[in-house]
């Protein structure tokens, strides 16, 4: 069997396993292609979001063993092919030992936080524009409470690609430093330009939290009316 016919097999194989959610199958036939063609990052990157996702969604009894895989491809992805270390590499092998340490505190000790700042270094520098990159940034300063800097890794990543999620982030922390001016601009900015329910409601509840506390309570009634539209 030649490379071409090889492959065009392991892609139907995998298409067929990802039905049937035989994820040792899928893993597998993704391993192959690698081997076939260790040059190309592809199949790495989606071996990587097929074992990203299933994890996150799915929570398997084996979770230490998929995260460890994880890691295991992503650190042999920047070996194998340097000059093209994407920026995914470097951000999955961080989202992956995130995970391991939200499951087991005690791997923090293994990895340290000065590794996991180089990571997300690597990433940006790999890719400027990869706005995910400085989303994690901003959380990782988060968890060390340094706001200041995670509001300024959350506004780049906003600048790259407008989401919800960096403007919420964005917002919350405003609230946190105690500048609720901008916190109040931010909230209503998610809120007017999400198209998520969801996000609209954490949004108006946010800003009715905050009028509570000022005593602005025309303000609460307004946005209350809001979250009851909602319904």
């Amino acid at each position: 069997m030649n490379r071409k016919h090889a492959e065009k097999h392991f892609i139907e194989k995998i298409k067929e396993d990802k039905i049937l959610k035989d994820v040792e199958a899928v893993t597998d036939s993704y391993c192959e292609l690698i081997k076939l063609f260790p040059d190309n990052p592809d199949y790495r990157k989606e071996l990587l979001e097929y074992l990203y996702f299933n994890y996150k969604y799915t929570q398997p009894l084996d979770w230490e063993e998929y995260l460890d895989k994880g890691i295991e491809l992503a650190k042999n992805a920047r070996n194998d092919i340097p000059d093209k270390s994407e920026s995914i590499f470097f951000l999955y092998e961080y989202k992956f030992i995130v995970e391991l340490i939200r499951y087991d505190a005690s791997y923090a000790e293994e990895f340290e936080t000065e590794y996991m700042h180089t990571l997300l270094n690597e990433a940006i520098k790999s890719d400027p524009f990869n706005a995910e990159a400085y989303l994690e940034k901003g959380n990782l300063y988060e968890a060390e409470d340094e706001f200041e800097k995670a509001e300024k890794e959350f506004e780049k990543a906003e600048h790259i690609r407008s989401s919800d999620t960096a403007l919420f982030n964005i917002a919350t922390n405003n609230e946190v430093t105690g500048n609720i001016e901008k916190a109040i601009e931010n909230y209503k900015k998610l809120g007017n330009n999400t198209k998520s329910d969801i996000v609209k409601k954490i949004a108006w509840e946010s800003l009715i939290g905050i009028y509570k506390k000022t005593g602005e309570t025309d303000k609460v009634d307004y946005y209350e009316d809001l979250l009851d539209e909602l319904d």
